[in-house]
């Protein structure tokens, strides 16, 4: 899909991060394949079918978008559930499922995950399901508001969006 403007094509995947204490951090999230931003997140101790939904509802009131968007995800069980599929019919929703085993096909989102590791998951002692929250939330404005991508021109995806407007 060739997609030539923002809120066109979303891509929705969850990382999983252990704590020291064992609690675990769950990041359901949404990366714009256009602008490359986060668009939307649902951090918790789960990973279910509502925390997908949140993260999807957030991402729809956030950015504005009421319809014509595809939502790109693997076949967990979460997007593959009933009620995620109900969600995205009644929501105006196209849900695109990624053929099994073929993360390339969400490059974008498992890009992302890939920094996010590297870039702050691996540089942090994470204690606790707090501290991991305060971590990633605050990494992912940091990705948004200040780090610049070569597939945008050197800007970071909110200084990108803010410039496609103009």
């Amino acid at each position: 899909m060739d997609v030539k403007a923002i809120n066109k094509l979303w891509q929705i995947d969850i990382k999983y991060v252990k704590a020291l204490n064992g609690q675990f951090i769950m990041l359901t999230d949404i990366i714009d394949v256009y602008s490359r931003k986060l668009v939307g997140r649902e951090i918790t101790p789960t990973a279910t079918t509502e925390d997908a939904k949140t993260a999807v509802k957030r991402a729809l009131i956030e950015n504005n978008v009421t319809s014509n968007i595809v939502l790109r995800s693997d076949n967990g069980p979460q997007f593959t559930s009933v009620k995620f599929e109900q969600f995205c019919k009644t929501n105006n929703i196209y849900h695109e499922l990624i053929p099994t085993s073929s993360p390339n096909y969400n490059a974008h989102i498992e890009s992302f995950h890939s920094l996010l590791s590297k870039e702050c998951i691996s540089w942090n002692e994470i204690r606790n399901f707090t501290h991991g929250y305060m971590l990633i939330d605050e990494y992912i404005e940091f990705y948004n508001e200040e780090r610049i991508h070569g597939s945008l021109n050197y800007l970071s995806p909110n200084e990108f969006i803010r410039k496609s407007i103009i």
